[in-house]
């Protein structure tokens, strides 16, 4: 791949172009923000991301863990 300024990457959930070394921070901000998004790469492969069901998924599988134990302390 020759070093270009030419911006092949596309966001589709921002609806904005990306360089192809700047995509990669931009899907991490979508992960920060525990958004979905959906990319198109420089050579036209489009992946889905999905940050947001993930973290509700172990979000409500740990709670459905957790027990409640009541605490005695004598004096």
């Amino acid at each position: 791949m020759r070093v270009t300024n030419a911006k092949n990457c596309f966001c589709h959930t921002c609806d904005r172009a990306f360089h192809y070394l700047g995509i990669a921070r931009h899907r991490a901000m979508h992960r920060d923000n525990r958004e979905n998004c959906e990319i198109t790469f420089t050579y036209g492969s489009r992946r889905k991301y999905w940050y947001a069901s993930t973290v509700e998924a172990v979000r409500k599988r740990e709670v459905s863990e957790c027990t409640f134990v009541d605490v005695v302390v004598e004096a």
